[in-house]
């Protein structure tokens, strides 16, 4: 027979916010007072803090906590603001007070990445902190802006590789800096390899991710296909793209940048300026991955596949 000590639900509404943002929070939780056994008062008091660290942000919140035969089956927070506890959070415990209940503070920070479906936000906060405009093109929205993230999701950090022979033969997901030069870091974005692309602990934000090779060709159809839709999406002038910028008119906000690329076979980098790849999430094979590229001189948007260890640009896309 199976006993349920508890089950819950917690529906708590509190006014949504529309920035993306990092907040610090520090939570004192304590448990229900059912005194069933230290170590399940010990995780009510962890979830209550958990489930009030979210709170604190601002946004809707749905909680579900279950206790079967004295030991936590479910644990888990829902919003729709996608705001979620970051990984590398503390928990102090302080015990029993005079109240009989258990006690703890949680120390950490909670990432809030959009308050509504309703809100198209113009920028996107990544894993690192930086904070990226964004555009809204038919029905996606794009970054305006080329990746800079150093870190996964979980926190963990992507490898970077200055090296030429260390980036052919690395297994790992990398990034790099055109040339080593981090002068071009904030223009241009960071270069990766498709491992960085696909790892599980993902490039992207919550909320966002790496497009597919079939959500560029809806970017390209809603701009009037791929022979034309370069010069819409390519940013304006000759500031960054050399030569001609062949009927490049941004008039999509997209504004892609000439960040050149990393060769995958000799580690040496070309193409600034004249050259800008996007890689997408879709692989061809166990060797290669789709990409799209544009060049200075032409409006069209080439549809590619590469080895995936070459280093391209990333722009992310919302999730619908």
């Amino acid at each position: 027979m199976r006993f349920y000590l508890s089950i819950f639900l917690i529906f708590l509404l509190i006014p949504s916010i529309f920035s993306q943002e990092i907040i610090d929070v520090s939570i004192k939780g304590i448990s229900d007072g059912r005194k069933s056994s230290e170590r399940v008062d010990r995780d009510e008091a962890i979830m209550d803090a958990k489930l009030q660290a979210v709170e604190r942000a601002g946004v809707n919140i749905k909680s579900v906590t279950e206790i079967e035969n004295f030991v936590m089956k479910k644990d888990w927070i829902e919003s729709k603001a996608e705001a979620y506890l970051m990984p590398g959070y503390q928990i102090i415990d302080v015990g029993y007070g005079a109240d009989r209940l258990y006690h703890v503070v949680l120390v950490g920070k909670v990432r809030v990445m959009g308050a509504s479906s309703e809100s198209d936000s113009d920028t996107m906060t990544g894993n690192d902190g930086r904070s990226y405009k964004t555009v809204k093109i038919g029905n996606q929205v794009w970054m305006a802006e080329n990746l800079r993230e150093t870190k996964y999701r979980n926190g963990d950090a992507i490898q970077r590789i200055t090296n030429n022979s260390l980036w052919v033969y690395s297994q790992n997901g990398s990034y790099c800096v055109y040339a080593n030069d981090g002068k071009k870091l904030e223009t241009y974005g960071c270069l990766y390899n498709w491992l960085a692309v696909n790892d599980s602990r993902n490039i992207a934000p919550p909320g966002w991710h790496v497009p597919s090779d079939s959500e560029w060709q809806t970017l390209l159809d809603h701009l009037g296909g791929e022979y034309v839709a370069g010069g819409k999406i390519k940013e304006t002038g000759t500031a960054h793209w050399k030569g001609s910028n062949a009927g490049a008119t941004n008039e999509s906000g997209f504004t892609a940048l000439p960040g050149g690329y990393r060769y995958g076979n000799v580690g040496s980098f070309d193409g600034l300026g004249s050259d800008a790849s996007f890689w997408s999430s879709t692989e061809n094979g166990v060797h290669n991955a789709w990409y799209r590229n544009l060049l200075s001189g032409k409006t069209d948007v080439y549809r590619e596949e590469i080895n995936k260890h070459y280093g391209f640009s990333v722009r992310l896309l919302r999730d619908n």
